[in-house]
């Protein structure tokens, strides 16, 4: 036996696949930010004001922030983790129901992100 209790593998758990959200949604903010990454020229028109710019930051401020938060909390034991748990998959959610109104268009992450959620 390793000495760590079912709970503290279950926060270590949690750590590694908010950390490894995170870095995807990171990467996607900063890519969409850079111009890198792109939706396509007509979802890209359908965007508020027409900004990749702001789709990122978006997306940094909304999802990748407070998985980046969540994964710390978990990494660290915070006695919050749970209740961040609940509200960064609200988030999540909620910024998936976002893309599909703003942009009229579903995708496969789709249905991946809500269950990650």
């Amino acid at each position: 036996m390793d000495g760590t209790s079912p709970h503290e593998r279950r926060r270590t758990a949690l750590a590694v696949f908010a950390g490894a959200n995170a870095v995807a949604a990171w990467g996607g903010a900063l890519g969409l930010i850079s111009g890198a990454l792109s939706f396509g020229d007509d979802l890209d028109a359908r965007l508020p004001f027409d900004s990749l710019v702001l789709a990122g930051i978006a997306l940094g401020l909304l999802v990748a922030v407070p998985l980046t938060t969540l994964t710390v909390a978990a990494w660290v034991g915070d006695p919050r983790t749970d209740t961040l748990s609940t509200a960064v998959g609200a988030m999540l959610i909620g910024w998936i129901g976002i893309q599909v109104v703003v942009l009229h268009a579903f995708s496969w992450f789709h249905p991946i992100y809500l269950v990650v959620g």
